[in-house]
């Protein structure tokens, strides 16, 4: 890659604001030519790591908006300590496979 297209290419990720991409970019290049990544792979896991990020700054986002007095998340629960709930039951809610199968 020239300096030219190198240049442009950041430009163009600064300008898109896909930030993520522009600080993993250098880095994942030099991966993926050392373990012979095609073209897809590298594109895949770049934007797959966009999309992780900005999924996960939502949610901090929506986390701050909501004004919350305290952060609680379902993997800090002490099922042990409440033994009348069923651990399993909990985690198949979580996944809301329920909604997703029009059920209540």
């Amino acid at each position: 890659m020239n300096n030219f297209s190198y240049e442009r290419l950041h430009s163009n990720l600064h300008y898109l604001k896909l930030n993520t991409i522009e600080e993993l970019l250098n880095n994942y290049l030099e991966i993926a030519a050392r373990d012979s990544k095609t073209t897809m792979e590298v594109l895949d896991y770049l934007f797959e790591q966009e999309k992780k990020h900005r999924e996960a700054v939502a949610v901090e986002r929506r986390m701050k908006s909501a004004v919350f007095p305290v952060k609680k998340m379902l993997e800090e629960f002490d099922f042990e300590f409440q033994s009348s709930i069923d651990k399993k039951v909990i985690e198949d809610l979580a996944t809301l496979r329920f909604v997703h199968n029009a059920e209540n």
